[in-house]
């Protein structure tokens, strides 16, 4: 992050999107918390070692992600 703490997190839980920055969004973390982290993209600067973006998925544990409930979801036949 390069000691910048305003880069941009988009947060993407259960199916709603919100954007802040990442000092905002590590402060809200929690261990043992109920939420869970899918996925996490860092976008780095052209021609830096700097984040400049990072894009995180990730759902509360009473909701599962969206991908793993169809994928385990059965097809059901006639």
């Amino acid at each position: 992050m390069c000691n910048n703490e305003k880069v941009t997190v988009n947060v993407e839980m259960n199916g709603k999107k919100k954007q802040t920055d990442i000092y905002s969004y590590c402060m809200g973390l929690t261990f043992g918390g109920e939420i869970a982290v899918d996925e996490a993209q860092l976008t780095i600067k052209p021609n830096s070692s700097c984040a400049s973006l990072l894009n995180i998925k990730q759902h509360s544990g009473a909701a599962q992600p969206a991908a793993a409930t169809s994928a385990e979801t059965p097809a059901k036949t006639r």
